[in-house]
């Protein structure tokens, strides 16, 4: 049993046909649900549908206006610590920018915190996830593959969105760090010099990469090819793969999310109806999203701040993978503190060992994210983590 070049191809040729603009509530999304129907009753494994509600209030709280809060608490302290003004209040400030401090140190902890939880508000939408299942007679493990198959577009391309959150993080707590200690200073009658005096620009930069965010709003624009069609399709080659040839000791479970662009809805649903059903210790999460591209497959191995590790025995198994096939020059580890989210974060918070393959795409969320960006080599190199991760775990349990 191997993940073949054939199996690449049939992924390819899947995700191709996913490849239109499908954002929760659209007629596209309606029509990707069809697809995944038809290849599910193709394969002819059973499958089961879970529907479940959601809006884009948390997409848009987390993503649009957390950092910009940030921002307006950067202008109060800027305000109140600018000569040039005539407001200048040293005690104004120091709140403004210990508030600043605190709100922008707390923003990954917000996002995080805020998808998967926070309730459908406003327009709500009603969707589904598709999940599969192959059951041994005694399964000693349960793996379960995840791929979103909702799509979405953005203001800004999703790499660009990555680097504005960081870059803004980053300036905006040292900023405010800075007119703290100048508020401090002046406060004990002492003049304040050099770092503690920070000029103009130093405002001007965290406060522009911090609000330019409010303008990072959400469409239907983007075929998704990349993000995250690819990964269904991936997720769909191994189900026919294992169809026909089960494991003895793992129980697999082929779980197609939806609306995890809008919050992470889908992944959440799924975990929040199986509370106390599955064994935290004896179930694992492989999370597919962004795959199949011309750029190096990533492996995230910890993402938020403070960081937060992803599954220690999966990137162990993959890294074992990856030594075996020889596949070193076609990946890389990576620490995502803020700027994106994905399935894994309510699997994670739930308390289940996950981890996630993926890529950095500057298509990612743009109308170029289209079919002309896969590749078949990519793509069989995700299949074949996919396929081994679950041989090693039935060799292990």
């Amino acid at each position: 049993m191997s993940y073949s070049d054939e199996n690449a191809k049939n992924a390819h040729e899947i995700a191709a046909e996913l490849a239109f603009p499908r954002l929760v509530g659209s007629e596209g999304e309606a029509k990707a649900q069809q697809v995944i129907s038809e290849k599910l009753e193709a394969i002819g494994n059973s499958y089961s549908i879970e529907e479940f509600k959601c809006s884009k209030f948390a997409i848009n709280f987390a993503f649009r206006f957390v950092p910009p809060f940030g921002a307006i608490l950067l202008l109060g302290g800027w305000i109140c610590s600018e000569p040039l003004l005539g407001l200048e209040n040293p005690l104004a400030c120091l709140i403004f920018s210990m508030l600043a401090l605190i709100w922008l140190a707390l923003s990954s902890t917000i996002i995080d915190q805020s998808f998967g939880r926070v309730p459908p508000i406003g327009q709500i939408f009603e969707t589904k996830n598709f999940i599969s299942e192959i059951t041994p007679a005694a399964p000693k493990g349960h793996l379960i593959y995840v791929a979103h198959y909702d799509s979405k577009s953005q203001f800004y391309p999703g790499i660009v969105r990555i680097i504005l959150f960081i870059a803004g993080l980053i300036s905006g707590l040292l900023y405010a760090a800075q007119i703290l200690g100048r508020s401090i200073i002046i406060l004990v009658g002492t003049s304040p010099m050099g770092f503690w005096n920070p000029g103009i620009v130093s405002f001007v930069v965290p406060f522009c990469l911090n609000f330019l965010l409010i303008l990072n709003s959400v469409g239907n624009l983007s075929p998704g090819a990349l993000d995250n069609a690819t990964s269904v399709a991936t997720v769909l080659e191994l189900l026919k793969i294992f169809q026909k040839s089960p494991l003895e000791n793992v129980k697999l479970t082929f779980l197609i999310t939806a609306a995890e662009e809008l919050g992470l809805y889908g992944a959440a649903d799924f975990v929040k109806r199986r509370r106390g059903q599955m064994d935290l210790k004896k179930t694992y999460f492989l999370n597919y999203d962004g795959i199949g591209g011309k750029s190096k497959t990533i492996l995230l191995t910890s993402y938020g701040i403070p960081p937060k590790r992803t599954s220690p025995m999966l990137n162990k198994l993959i890294d074992e993978i990856i030594e075996e096939y020889s596949m070193k020059d076609s990946f890389r580890k990576v620490y995502l503190p803020i700027g994106a989210a994905t399935d894994h974060v309510p699997i994670q918070r739930a308390g289940y060992e996950v981890t996630m393959l993926g890529s950095f795409i500057a298509r990612f969320h743009t109308t170029k994210d289209n079919a002309e960006n896969i590749e078949d080599k990519s793509l069989k190199i995700a299949g074949i983590i996919g396929l081994e991760v679950a041989k090693k775990l039935n060799q292990n349990l």
